[in-house]
């Protein structure tokens, strides 16, 4: 192992968090062999200066707080290669007092915030299909968004 590497990963580490998938990455692309990665790597959990765990529960306490659902942080850690189940995201959630139907009422009022409700059921229709998308995206079930949202748009369904 290089002395470079090393120093390297700490600069990194002390700009930000990063996941030992997200680490690896950085030391490939700066062209550090295989091996000596690997044991940077190892030099760093047994200094404690990467924390997997920590990085996992900062980020998703993080996404929480930023109303992100389940399974947007699902993927979201997934891409890191780092695997977690809804179990464990609900333990964070109770941890910080994070309720799913608080937040898509609050995301919902804050899209709605400047627009003037309109008579028209198109209209209603094209705003809650945007509203949808929105939530969607964060990844809150449909059947959590349909309901709030209805009621905030006194919209029934008829498809």
């Amino acid at each position: 192992m290089t002395q470079t590497a090393l120093n390297y990963s700490i600069k990194l580490l002390s700009q930000k968090d990063y996941s030992i998938f997200k680490l690896k990455k950085k030391l490939f692309l700066k062209d550090y062999e295989s091996s000596e990665i690997e044991e940077v790597i190892s030099k760093l959990i047994s200094l404690k200066y990467l924390n997997e765990f920590e990085y996992c529960r900062n980020l998703i306490v993080s996404l929480l707080k930023r109303s992100y659902e389940n399974s947007y942080i699902i993927q979201k850690l997934a891409q890191e290669e780092i695997i977690i189940n809804d179990t464990d995201i609900n333990k964070y959630k109770e941890e910080i007092g994070y309720n799913t139907k608080s937040e898509v009422i609050k995301l919902i009022d804050f899209k709605l915030k400047n627009i003037k409700i309109p008579n028209s059921v198109e209209q209603k229709y094209k705003i809650k299909n945007r509203i949808s998308s929105f939530l969607s995206s964060k990844g809150f079930q449909f059947d959590d968004i349909n309901e709030e949202i209805n009621k905030k748009l006194n919209y029934e369904d008829s498809y």
